[in-house]
């Protein structure tokens, strides 16, 4: 198997129903959870990747085939506040994201609480209610929703992610 193969069945998944896609991402993740970090790392020797960089998220673009992209994070300490999120934040698209090394805990917020906050407003983590999120190790596959508005509460140094963006919401 090859990130190739792989790219082919992500390419033939119902983006039309990205709920669908998704589902059917997580299942094609597992089937090749074995050999992805391998493929990726042979990827990577071949295809240069575009990078990107937030306060905690270090971003190679390996694939942009509309209406999907693939990516490859990492998660760095900031040092303004080390190794979580710098905010609450939900992603626009959806994603399928598989750890590859490393790991994190995280955060789910209340949605209904934020609602009353208005742009601009300042809050600290502790203001809003909140449960926690799904914690990742090696080989962990998710699918986090626009609607779902989360926080990195610690992780591991090296954690490396692989993410399945979908469709914009």
């Amino acid at each position: 198997m090859s990130l190739e193969d792989f790219l082919k069945d992500i390419d033939n998944l119902p983006w039309t129903d990205s709920e669908l896609a998704h589902q059917m991402a997580e299942r094609l993740m597992e089937r090749y959870r074995g050999d992805l970090p391998v493929m990726v790392a042979n990827w990577l020797e071949t295809h240069p990747p575009i990078a990107t960089r937030t306060a905690e998220l270090h971003s190679w673009l390996l694939v942009d085939s509309q209406p999907w992209t693939l990516k490859l994070n990492q998660l760095i300490p900031s040092p303004v506040v080390g190794k979580r999120s710098e905010n609450v934040h939900n992603h626009m698209r959806p994603l399928t994201s598989m750890t590859l090394c490393g790991g994190y805990r995280q955060n789910y917020y209340d949605t209904e609480a934020l609602l009353h906050y208005k742009l601009g407003d300042q809050f600290a983590f502790d203001d809003l209610p909140c449960y926690e999120g799904p914690s990742t190790k090696p080989g962990m596959i998710y699918t986090i929703h626009p609607r779902i508005f989360h926080a990195l509460t610690d992780f591991e140094d090296g954690t490396l992610t692989l993410c399945l963006y979908g469709p914009l919401a």
